[in-house]
């Protein structure tokens, strides 16, 4: 028989022991080494605005002040109505010499809608129900007890 090789020290054993020298210095830097990120944002009642464009006059009655706002596409409530303001919708208007106008749309309104949330404070960025983030100039589908609309969200108040 041939000669028994114990006590030897070969190249697999050697790849064993880097392999768990990596994993051990690997956890420790993850446990020991890295900045905990915070567990708990702060929350705060934010109002924001969203602009709902070219609504006909029915809207009135289906607009309300005290009114849940609902995100369409997870269906999460993402506020209270709190005022609306309406003014009269207008639409771009080319003139025959080359100039653009705003043009009054007839039997159509504009609505600022305000609306209060509690939202999380992560990095000056606003997330309402954590997951609906508060972004100026993005366009919602939003719906609420009477409505359906898309907005677009037009300013955001600490």
């Amino acid at each position: 028989m041939g000669k028994e090789r114990r006590g030897k020290f070969n190249i697999l054993d050697l790849a064993v022991v880097v392999i768990i020298l990596v994993l051990i210095f690997g956890a420790v830097y993850k446990f020991r080494g890295l900045d905990k990120t915070s567990k708990s944002a702060s929350m705060e009642t934010v109002t924001y605005e969203m602009t709902v464009e070219s609504l006909r006059n029915y809207a009135f009655d289906n607009l309300q002040v005290g009114d849940t706002v609902f995100d369409y596409t997870s269906g999460n409530a993402i506020g209270t109505i709190t005022n609306i303001e309406w003014r009269d919708a207008t639409d771009p208007f080319y003139t025959t010499d080359g100039q653009t106008i705003e043009a009054p749309v007839e039997n159509r309104y504009d609505a600022v809608i305000t609306i209060e949330a509690q939202a999380t404070n992560v990095d000056e960025v606003y997330f309402v129900d954590k997951t609906y983030e508060l972004c100026v100039n993005s366009k919602r589908k939003i719906y609420t007890k009477y409505a359906d609309c898309t907005a677009v969200i037009t300013g955001i108040n600490k």
